[in-house]
């Protein structure tokens, strides 16, 4: 079974720019030591996101993050917000160019922000 069609919930990609931040103690193991960390959001799922990073994170490291300008799809008008949640790394692939693609599943995510990616699936944009 392909595994695209194995996921437990529909993503649409989408380009965004963000950053994270780790919050458990093992940041210092990964030898990241500037943050937030940018990193470049590819796809979003009512469940959690995938992004594109320049750093290697071991599955179940806990992180804070922050998108830029989510696009807003409403009736009266579009628009774009800043969301930030927390999230856990569920897996981490390399991707050309030295960078990595990381999944995320959403720890901690406000209403708000699950019923604007609801939205932005439900759009087809």
């Amino acid at each position: 079974m392909d595994p695209i069609e194995s996921r437990r919930a529909i993503r649409r990609n989408l380009v965004l720019k963000g950053t994270f931040k780790i919050r458990d103690d093992l940041k210092y193991k990964l030898h990241i030591y500037r943050e937030p960390v940018d990193l470049s959001l590819s796809d979003v799922a009512m469940l959690g996101c995938g992004f594109i990073t320049g750093y290697y994170l071991p599955k179940g490291i806990v992180l804070s993050v922050k998108l830029k300008d989510f696009p807003v799809i409403s009736a009266d008008a579009q628009g774009a917000k800043d969301m930030d949640f927390t999230a856990k790394v569920m897996s981490c692939k390399n991707a050309p160019g030295r960078t990595n693609k990381i999944g995320i599943e959403f720890v901690d995510i406000r209403k708000e922000y699950l019923d604007l990616i609801k939205k932005f699936i439900e759009s087809g944009a």
